[in-house]
C-alpha cells in the first residue's frame, strides 16, 4: 500500500495537512471520505486516488463540478509530486514539504535544463518496495523528464490580480493590503519581521530565476521555481490555519 501526503492550498480548509495517507484515498464533502472538505461545490464523493502498477491514479467520481489537475479538467490522470488538484473552491497539493524540498533540490533550476519528477508511490515515504508486476518501461516512466510549466501573469493597473470566479458566484472584490498589527511587544514585532523577511526572500529567490518569454508579457519558469512559489503559498496557508486554530 502506497502512502501520500496532501496539503490544502486554498479553500475553507486551507492550511490543513493530511500526512502519509494509505491508498486508496477518497476526497469529498460527505463524512466517510478520507479527506472531508467543507466546500459546497465539492460533491459528496468527488475524487479517488489509488495505486496501480507503481503509479498514483486520480479518478473523478462523476462529480458535479469536475476535477482539474494543474488547471486542466481531467476525468482520469496519473498524479506526480507537486501536482495541484482543484475541486470546487479547494486546491490540494500532492506531497509533503520534505518531499517537495527534495524534488526541488534534485531538479535543475535554470529554464531549458532537463527536469525530473517523482510520480511513483515507490518514491513516497513509507513505501520502500516497488509493487510486483511493474515493468521496466513503467519504471523508466517514473523518472521521465517533465515539460516546463509556462503560464501568463496578468495584472490590473493597480497591481491586483484578477480573481477567478465559478459560474453563479457573487462578484468578489480583491482585498487591499491589510495594515500591520500595532501594539506588538518587542519580541512579537521581531518575530513578525523575521517571518516577513523569510517570505520575502523565498519569493525573491524564485522571481530572480524567471526568464522573459515574449514581448507580449509571457514568462517561462521551470517546475522547480513553480514548486518554490507553491511552497510559500502552502506555508502562508498553514500560518493562517494555525492562527485560526491555536490549539
Amino acid at each position: 500500500m502506497a502512502e501520500v501526503t496532501i496539503q490544502i492550498l486554498d479553500g475553507v480548509d486551507r492550511g490543513r495537512v493530511f500526512s502519509r495517507l494509505g491508498t486508496p484515498v477518497s476526497i469529498g464533502r460527505e463524512e466517510g471520505n478520507t479527506i472531508q472538505l467543507n466546500d459546497e461545490r465539492v460533491s459528496r464523493f468527488h475524487v479517488k486516488i489509488q495505486e496501480d502498477q507503481g503509479q498514483l491514479v486520480l479518478t473523478d467520481l462523476e462529480s458535479t463540478n469536475g476535477t482539474r489537475v494543474n488547471g486542466e479538467p481531467v476525468p482520469l490522470t496519473i498524479l506526480r509530486l507537486g501536482d495541484r488538484i482543484s475541486v470546487g473552491r479547494s486546491v490540494l497539493l500532492i506531497g509533503s514539504p520534505e518531499q517537495l524540498d527534495k524534488l526541488m533540490s534534485s531538479t535543475p533550476s535554470k529554464p531549458g535544463a532537463q527536469e525530473h519528477t517523482m510520480n511513483s508511490p515507490a518514491n513516497l515515504p513509507g513505501n520502500k518496495t516497488r509493487p510486483a508486476g511493474v515493468t521496466d518501461q513503467i519504471a523508466a516512466n517514473i523518472d521521465r523528464p517533465s515539460d516546463e510549466l509556462k503560464f501568463q501573469l496578468n495584472f490590473h493597473a493597480d497591481g491586483i490580480s484578477h480573481v477567478t470566479q465559478a459560474p453563479g458566484d457573487a462578484e468578489v472584490t480583491p482585498r487591499s493590503a491589510p495594515a500591520l498589527p500595532t501594539r506588538l511587544s518587542p519580541a512579537q514585532a521581531a518575530q513578525l519581521a523575521e517571518l516577513l523577511l523569510y517570505l520575502h526572500q523565498q519569493i525573491a529567490s524564485a522571481v530572480d530565476e524567471v526568464t522573459d518569454q515574449s514581448a507580449e508579457g509571457g514568462i517561462q519558469i521551470t517546475k522547480v521555481i513553480w514548486q518554490r512559489i507553491l511552497r510559500v503559498e502552502m506555508e502562508l496557508a498553514r500560518f493562517h490555519y494555525q492562527i485560526g486554530h491555536p490549539d
